[in-house]
């Protein structure tokens, strides 16, 4: 509770390439930090493909990944971890 009490909170949601645990990937990660309300967004390069259900809720394909300059998970988590630090 003391973390909330001084808003130093994340908050985060991620988009993925569908709903399977075991094969699916993250393709987006958005946040925002409360201490000073900044906000991170990154796209993720998928190993995979993105399933046409998973497009049609959040209309990402892999087009808009790579135009939106989607990066490796590896480079993402990594600007994310510091991001919540």
């Amino acid at each position: 509770m003391s973390a909330y009490k001084s808003k130093n909170v994340v908050i985060y949601d991620l988009e993925t390439t569908g709903l399977s645990l075991e094969s699916d990937e993250m393709i987006q990660i958005s946040a925002l930090r409360l201490s000073d309300g900044k906000r991170f967004n990154r796209f993720v390069l998928p190993k995979g493909e993105i399933s046409k259900k998973a497009i049609l809720t959040h209309g990402y394909d892999l087009e808009h990944i790579i135009k939106n300059g989607g990066k490796v998970a590896k480079e993402v988590l990594k600007d994310f971890v510091e991001f919540a630090s």
